[in-house]
């Protein structure tokens, strides 16, 4: 992807990702930034306020 010119990509969020994201960020393979949350935030009965405090604990934690 880097030789193509892609430099970022985004992940809708799975915790397969985790490993692949910190060895990338790491200079470990070569590879584009990803982005990911780990995990999805959106819940059926969830409301608007309670996703938005799952995705400030996640980051709070390190988990984004």
């Amino acid at each position: 992807m880097l030789l193509s010119g892609i430099t970022t990509v985004q992940s809708l969020g799975a915790p397969e990702d985790k490993d692949l994201r910190e060895a990338v960020a790491r200079g470990i393979l070569p590879g584009p930034r990803i982005l990911t949350s780990l995990a999805p935030a959106l819940g059926r009965d969830r409301t608007s306020e309670q996703i938005r405090e799952t995705v400030k604990k996640r980051a709070a934690e390190g988990r984004t």
